[in-house]
């Protein structure tokens, strides 16, 4: 009993002395990184409400903030077909990849930088399939939200 009351000054004096360490503390910034851009596409059909599987989804071009290009993929050919979900996943390697102009990390994933003439891009996407009119989206992102989440709805439509 006694060594524990011999303790309890020391213990005392470290809690005000921590406390008032505390009072100093100076908040150190974190520097904002640039963030990965991902694009994810529903494809659905607007009548019966299901998904269409194995429509055809390219990135066509984009206008990317932090380049200052606007550029169209040199690959025209680079299609990404529906699941059986009705989705399409674009990655940021896969974004690279359509050579539309965004800047890459270390990991050569497209990303978009947090200062004001770096942090927007904007990406236009075809969906087509064999008797269906192709049809262009634009997808906005911002380095706030790099990741998109757009549901595209197909009609249809009889080719002559």
């Amino acid at each position: 009993m006694r060594s524990c009351l011999s303790t309890l000054p020391l213990f005392l004096l470290l809690a005000c002395h921590s406390s008032s360490h505390d009072d100093h503390l100076v908040p150190v910034p974190v520097p904002a990184l640039p963030r990965p851009v991902a694009i994810e596409v529903e494809v659905y059909d607007p009548l019966s409400g299901y998904v269409w599987e194995d429509m055809g989804v390219r990135i066509v071009e984009a206008e990317v903030e932090a380049t200052g290009c606007f550029c169209f993929s040199p690959y025209p050919d680079d299609w990404y077909y529906s699941d059986a979900y009705g989705l399409v996943y674009f990655a940021p390697l896969d974004i690279s990849y359509a050579d539309v102009g965004f800047v890459e990390n270390a990991y050569q994933e497209a990303v978009l930088l947090p200062d004001v003439d770096g942090d927007e891009a904007l990406v236009i996407l075809e969906i087509w399939a064999p008797g269906f009119l192709p049809v262009e989206v634009e997808v906005y992102l911002d380095w706030t939200q790099p990741e998109a989440f757009v549901s595209i709805p197909i009609e249809f439509v009889p080719l002559d």
